[in-house]
């Protein structure tokens, strides 16, 4: 990096280039250096930081799974409880709120109702004093694709159920840690819930 120059993300635009709408990164670069920027010495050097900036930056835009970018809704996702399912095992259930403009599509377990499919669902912990969240019981078994979802509306408010890795069966052993849940959208956008203790 160059000495006194400072680059600021500032947000992401909206473009219609190449005849479709595409997300770029904005950036703020000042130079508070007490020298000029030489070209091709010190300018290079910021110009691959600047591109690699961007493309760091652009990796995180939500992209839907045809290439195409999207931005994703926010989702308020709250433990409300859990109950017994169909074999007896307890499983979480979830609230779910879209706070966006557009509809979410989650993918569902056949013939399970709302029970979230495991492939687009993860569990993860972490104790109460740290801030770094790690996999619980990651899921390792090969599934069946989905065939069903549910679409929450924006501003609709559903609930869904999510057997948690097996959280609700082995409760007593993540006493004292936070809980929380990460659920994929068919579009490819990621949601995480408020951390919870079963």
């Amino acid at each position: 990096m160059v000495e006194g120059v400072s680059i600021k993300y500032k947000g992401m635009q909206r473009l219609n280039v190449w005849g479709r709408e595409n997300a770029f990164g904005s950036f703020a670069v000042s130079n508070n250096a007490s020298k000029e920027i030489g070209f091709w010495g010190d300018a290079m050097k910021l110009s691959i930081t600047c591109a690699i900036a961007m493309l760091a930056i652009s990796s995180l835009s939500c992209a839907t799974e045809r290439g195409e970018v999207r931005n994703c809704p926010v989702l308020e996702i709250s433990y409300v409880g859990s109950a017994p399912n169909e074999r007896g095992n307890p499983v979480g259930i979830f609230s779910i709120t879209n706070r966006g403009d557009v509809a979410v599509d989650l993918l569902l377990e056949d013939g399970a109702g709302d029970l979230i499919h495991g492939r687009y669902a993860s569990t993860e912990q972490r104790s109460s004093s740290s801030n770094s969240w790690k996999a619980f019981n990651p899921l390792l078994d090969e599934m069946l694709a989905p065939k069903v979802h549910m679409t929450v509306m924006p501003g609709q408010r559903d609930k869904f159920r999510f057997d948690a890795n097996g959280l609700f069966v082995e409760a007593p052993q993540v006493a004292g840690m936070e809980c929380s849940i990460v659920v994929k959208d068919e579009a490819g956008c990621t949601f995480r819930s408020a951390p919870f203790q079963p």
